[in-house]
């Protein structure tokens, strides 16, 4: 997606990389399609269009159900060798789900839930939480690096999504000890 959070890390990505990757946009919107084109990106009309044209894929969707569906739909007509990085809030048993979908074309999957939110996504400072194989990881590392402050990998596919829950509940009982 294209949205607040997706729009701005493509942007990143885009006039980050210093020309290293060519970046392709798809969203439901065409209001956040036009917006793009401006950063240099190129928006593509269906999923289809996007699986064929990139390598590495980032998905930044609102539900479980929307990651499943991008995944389903990459997969179609992904090459062998991609990436799907997983950036939603995701219940680590979803980024199996997708993993297990992925697999049977020969396309990776990491999860690299995102945080600090829309100010980290507009200063291209977010903390992209990894989990996943080491070789997917290093494959998506240098696109995920264009809008994030860090990306470590913290383990196994899932341990991005709860290395995010173990954020959020540090940031929560902080705020509320601030409080």
């Amino acid at each position: 997606g294209l949205g607040e959070m997706g729009g701005e890390m493509a942007r990143h990505v885009a006039t980050k990389s210093d020309g290293r990757f060519k970046v392709h946009g798809f969203d439901l919107s065409k209001k956040a399609m036009n917006a793009v084109k401006k950063h240099g990106i190129t928006p593509v009309a269906t999923l289809k269009s996007l699986a064929k044209a990139c390598d590495v894929f980032i998905v930044m969707v609102g539900f479980d159900h929307q990651v499943k569906q991008v995944v389903t739909d990459i997969t179609k007509d992904g090459k062998k060798g991609a990436v799907i990085v997983i950036t939603a809030t995701s219940h680590p048993s979803m980024v199996h789900e997708c993993a297990k979908i992925a697999k049977k074309k020969g396309i990776g999957v990491i999860d690299a839930p995102v945080c600090f939110g829309l100010d980290g996504a507009r200063d291209g400072t977010l903390m992209s939480t990894c989990g996943g194989a080491k070789k997917d990881y290093e494959k998506a590392r240098p696109v995920l690096e264009c809008y994030s402050r860090g990306a470590p990998h913290l383990g196994e596919l899932g341990a991005g999504e709860i290395g995010k829950t173990c954020n959020n509940m540090l940031h929560w009982a902080h705020s509320i000890a601030n409080y």
